[in-house]
């Protein structure tokens, strides 16, 4: 929602009618029960490219469709949940599209949003980059941080409780898991920064906090796995 907003540019009422048209239908299709995944297909590309067309970032076609995909159950003969044989439209979206998404498409996002020669000079840049430390303690530190945080605030009011024999070290530990932001980073650095030495400084930060990141994890969940071992 964040990325629909703040980086849609030059929006086009028109093109907007049409996706609330879009939406409507989603809605109504839904409503009557249809399961029959090449509607919402359709539909779904169709909200998309009006989104797109619209100015408006297309991502947020995602969010809408994600809101309004259906749980209603329908009839698979290759996906079962171990007991009725039976999938929500929603399971198989996901168990369908998960490999395309996991093993092909963000391979391929973090792959093409790279594109940072790491030189001796741009190591230096980064170093003196307010921009580039920012993202990088935001990463490393804010993340892990803002996990904990979240999950202890929520304790405090009583609306969560800590995961079964969790403890702060455990949540801290899946927070700087969390630090590892290639794709979703890359993405928002390279909308953020119109500049391209910029945003290759917001690129490299994100590689290097990322690394960071995933070896504090690994620090974190080898130590508990000796404890509790």
């Amino acid at each position: 929602m964040i990325i629909a907003f703040i980086y849609s540019t030059g929006v086009n009422f028109s093109w907007i009618f049409a996706a609330l048209i879009t939406i409507i239908a989603i809605f109504t299709v839904k409503k009557f029960g249809a399961v029959s995944t090449i509607i919402y297909v359709l539909l779904g590309i169709t909200l998309w490219y009006c989104m797109y067309k619209s100015g408006v970032h297309p991502t947020l076609a995602g969010v809408v469709l994600g809101l309004m995909t259906p749980n209603m159950i329908k009839q698979n003969i290759d996906i079962q949940d171990g007991e009725d044989g039976e999938v929500s439209v929603i399971e198989w979206l996901e168990t369908k599209l998960h490999p395309w998404s996991s093993f092909l498409i963000i391979p391929l996002f973090a792959f093409a949003n790279t594109g940072v020669v790491i030189t001796n000079q741009s190591i230096n840049d980064a170093l003196n980059s307010p921009i580039a430390w920012g993202i990088f303690a935001g990463l490393v530190i804010g993340k892990p941080i803002g996990v904990l945080s979240t999950v202890v605030i929520g304790r405090k009011l009583g609306i969560g409780q800590f995961p079964q024999g969790a403890k702060s070290i455990d949540l801290l530990a899946t927070g700087s898991a969390a630090g590892i932001g290639f794709t979703v980073a890359i993405f928002i650095a390279n909308l953020a920064f119109s500049d391209p030495v910029t945003s290759d400084l917001a690129v490299f930060a994100v590689i290097v906090a990322s690394i960071v990141s995933a070896l504090i994890s690994l620090v974190l969940f080898k130590l508990l796995a000796g404890k509790k071992g």
